[in-house]
């Protein structure tokens, strides 16, 4: 009687466990535009930023992903998915955004019989403030400084962000380390007060930067009203 007893007991928890490692587990960076794919680690786009009205070709890697049935928005609302295919370590879904989406960021799960996925570290962005075309010029060493100037284009429709100040979240990757400057406030210069168009310019600077040959800059903005631009990465 004890011994069909454990044999039980040990058979109830062989299964349990077997149930929790077929649990979708979602890996950094989480999410990630198609056309980056294939990008490596740390350097993908772990948030993915949309306007409303969008359609977008939308990727998770992780593990146990080939049960996956769908992914689960917070908040849900103005989110559609009209497509998913899954295999062991990427799920694909074209998501469709609504034109009333709630803007602000998003968290997900991965979703499947055997149970929710992780929370995934990368987030879906709703926003009507975008930015894109990043390039960086005039790079320059000295004395350890690494300095160099940049540029992007901006689109914003409320016009709003072409007057004000900018929030200001940037890292330079040198050789797998990160070095960060978060929060501070952006006054770029050339901005037509109301224009829902332009190009923003800037300038940055990073000491003890010895021996280096080579950077990954990404940037992202924030408006005054909470909204948030894309993040954008151009290697150096």
């Amino acid at each position: 009687m004890t011994r069909a007893g454990t044999t039980l007991l040990l058979l109830i928890a062989l299964g349990a466990a077997a149930a929790a490692q077929s649990r979708p587990q979602i890996r950094y960076p989480g999410a990630t535009r198609e056309s980056a794919l294939r990008c490596p680690g740390a350097g993908c786009v772990g948030t993915v930023t949309v306007s409303p009205g969008d359609q977008v070709e939308f990727w998770v890697a992780g593990t146990h992903l080939a049960s996956v049935s769908g992914i689960r928005f917070q908040p849900p609302d103005g989110i559609e998915l009209t497509k998913t295919a899954a295999t062991n370590d990427t799920v694909h879904a074209v998501l469709t955004i609504s034109q009333g989406a709630e803007l602000g960021k998003r968290s997900f799960v991965a979703t499947s019989p055997s149970g929710d996925s992780n929370g995934s570290a990368g987030t879906l962005n709703i926003s009507t403030f975008r930015i894109s075309n990043l390039k960086i010029d005039n790079v320059t060493k000295s004395s350890g400084t690494l300095r160099f100037r940049g540029s992007f284009d901006y689109a914003d429709p409320t016009g709003a962000v072409s007057s004000g100040p900018l929030d200001i979240k940037t890292s330079v990757n040198v050789a797998g380390s990160v070095i960060s400057g978060v929060g501070s406030k952006f006054y770029p210069d050339g901005r037509t007060p109301g224009a829902k168009t332009g190009v923003i310019s800037f300038e940055r600077s990073y000491e003890d930067m010895q021996g280096t040959t080579g950077a990954v800059f990404s940037i992202s903005l924030g408006a005054n009203d909470g909204r948030e631009s894309d993040t954008l990465q151009a290697s150096f």
